[in-house]
């Protein structure tokens, strides 16, 4: 039967539109829009599908501005039945619905079917610097477990926060606790919310191993902050005297950098010599390699414990179920932890635990779980893991103190 003209060109624009699909389809999977694991297998696969969406988009809009499309108004298939161009069409179309198809099987078939406090996916978005306490806590939640998916994500502590203000996630980690306002806006969205306190954390200050100053005052880093003192001569009498001071944070927007602020600045700005970069092992880097540069980070990432774990994570559960103390936290040898001497106190403290722990080690603040999930889910059961027994000895082993567990301090001899 002859297509009529309106047929036709319901079909060119039906072309156009399927070419956008296709295309929309590539930067989506591209992107991470449905937000997959991030697994490696489904990683690729996101990609491979991306690719392959492109690539035909490509193909189908080169068709369609060539007219050679079956369906296209220059040429009229209808009265030709030798002139099957469209096949080819159908079975490429065909192929491409056959491997999505299946790889949504795949996918339903590795994805828990409920989701309950002990099983399913649940997204958590963290402020970097407490990056290296959270892969603790979802790797031991994870293998007690073995049905749970826990999706981190490190950003800032201000993206973190909008993400749960804007209904992105449900259980954000930060360095404060919610304000009303906060509160008043999850009220208005309907959402049950809830958060408590985990822990006592401690800002770090680290240096280049060549810096032979003893220690900080408070009012020393005051000076460095402002910019008032640009050169470690001016701080104290040192062999790096005419080093410029390079002041280092992970990110203009972490919890560190909103901490200090707050502390040292009262409203004020930093001075010209503060910079910041985009990661924790970022700041780490640039202090190895600049005698004259001081950065600032979560005590959990000078932990040498932490970096030289090499144990089984069999081993790591036992050890959290049968231990109730932990030996004295030592230090990474990469970079040199300096002493800070608070307004009141004769001596300068490092941030050990018994330090953080009786007030002498002046810059500490504390780590927050945020959660605006329904009971009964993952992020919930994931939230009441953090604030349990076992949450909280995973918190005492990264070297801060945790918020509920009562603390045992055992001295090593060696």
């Amino acid at each position: 039967m002859k297509g009529t003209t309106l047929t036709k060109t319901l079909r060119v624009f039906f072309g156009m539109f399927m070419v956008c699909v296709y295309l929309a389809m590539a930067v989506a999977l591209a992107v991470n829009f449905f937000d997959w694991s991030n697994t490696p297998m489904w990683k690729a696969a996101r990609w491979a599908m991306a690719v392959v969406f492109g690539l035909y988009g490509c193909y189908r809009c080169y068709r369609q501005v060539k007219g050679v499309d079956y369906y296209h108004h220059d040429r009229d298939y209808y009265d030709n039945e030798e002139a099957p161009d469209g096949n080819g069409n159908n079975t490429a179309a065909t192929a491409i619905a056959l491997l999505i198809l299946a790889l949504a099987t795949t996918a339903c078939n590795n994805t828990p079917a409920t989701n309950s406090s002990t099983m399913g996916i649940a997204k958590i978005n963290c402020d970097e610097s407490f990056r290296n306490i959270l892969d603790q806590e979802i790797e031991v939640f994870e293998y007690t477990y073995p049905e749970a998916s826990i999706m981190p994500r490190y950003m800032d502590e201000a993206a973190a926060l909008d993400s749960l203000l804007h209904k992105h996630c449900d259980l954000i980690i930060t360095a404060r606790d919610l304000t009303d306002e906060q509160r008043d806006i999850l009220d208005k969205q309907g959402r049950a919310h809830r958060s408590r306190k985990i822990a006592v954390d401690a800002v770090a200050i680290i240096v280049n191993n060549s810096n032979d100053i003893a220690e900080l005052s408070m009012q020393d880093l005051s000076d460095i902050f402002t910019g008032k003192v640009k050169r470690w001569g001016e701080v104290f009498p040192t062999s790096l005297k005419r080093d410029s001071i390079v002041v280092v944070f992970d990110d203009s927007g972490s919890g560190v950098m909103h901490y200090v602020k707050e502390k040292f600045l009262n409203g004020g700005k930093f001075g010209d010599n503060v910079f910041a970069q985009h990661s924790t092992e970022e700041v780490f880097k640039t202090v190895e390699g600049r005698k004259g540069a001081i950065g600032f980070v979560g005590v959990s990432w000078i932990s040498a414990n932490m970096q030289g774990q090499e144990r089984t994570i069999e081993d790591k559960v036992t050890e959290l179920r049968d231990k109730n103390e932990v030996s004295v936290i030592s230090f990474t040898d990469r970079i040199k932890v300096m002493p800070i001497r608070g307004a009141e106190s004769t001596r300068g403290y490092k941030p050990y635990q018994a330090y953080i722990n009786d007030g002498s080690y002046p810059l500490v603040r504390t780590i927050w779980a945020i959660d605006a999930s329904a009971g009964g889910t993952l992020d919930h059961g994931f939230y009441a893991f953090l604030t349990g027994v076992i949450g909280q000895k995973i918190i005492l082993q990264t070297g801060i103190l945790p918020a509920a567990e009562p603390v045992r301090y055992v001295e090593t001899t060696k």
